[in-house]
């Protein structure tokens, strides 16, 4: 096995603090909920199964998206809010940060893979703005007009990083894209919390 010298971190629920599930699903849409019979977990599968892979991927502009949104529950397309939800809740995880300075500072190439749309991207370099240095690459679902779980995205990444998946280590809030990753041939580590991260990255051997 090749020795490890990239980490590559999802963002949302990892680097940025944030989580469609609670901080969208649980406050934007709650109501929706309510006012027509439709459970959370049934809006939140419309979206991810529906919606993302061609909103995340650009191929579906905003204004499509939020009118699909506001047609299926039945609300204007100005309560969906997608975006600036994001931009109200969404902040960096100063402990993940830390863990990524460290690894910074032992040589490792640093990089994030996201799936995320324009929109919200946008608000994401801006919270990234400060800890630029820290990643030699970033890799955004919008651009790449590929997805995690994907195998081809986790491909592409590795390409143009130019290493091997036995070279890289992934780190990721969700399951499948763990398991994508793995796919690929990347080890990875399924983030719950950075005190769990940093105690996996030293029984790795990476920090």
């Amino acid at each position: 096995m090749q020795q490890i010298k990239a980490l590559i971190f999802d963002l949302g629920g990892v680097i940025i603090d944030y989580d469609n599930s609670s901080d969208y699903f649980e406050t934007e849409i709650a109501h929706i909920s309510k006012d027509r019979h439709i459970t959370k977990k049934q809006v939140a599968s419309y979206v991810r199964t529906k919606l993302f892979p061609d909103f995340e991927t650009g191929k579906m502009k905003a204004r499509e998206f939020y009118a699909k949104m506001a047609k299926v529950f039945g609300i204007k397309a100005s309560q969906v809010d997608w975006t600036g939800n994001f931009e109200r809740r969404a902040k960096i995880n100063e402990s993940t940060i830390d863990t990524v300075k460290k690894a910074s500072k032992r040589g490792y190439a640093i990089a994030y893979l996201s799936n995320v749309d324009y929109g919200r991207y946008r608000h994401v370099k801006r919270l990234l703005a400060p800890y630029r240095a820290l990643f030699s690459f970033g890799f955004a679902s919008c651009y790449m007009h590929m997805r995690k779980p994907n195998k081809n995205a986790f491909e592409y990444v590795l390409k143009k990083m130019r290493i091997s998946g036995d070279q890289a280590l992934f780190i990721d809030n969700e399951i499948q894209n763990v398991e994508g990753a793995r796919a690929a041939g990347i080890k990875s580590i399924l983030f719950k919390d950075n005190s769990g991260l940093l105690k996996e990255l030293r029984r790795l051997g990476v920090l």
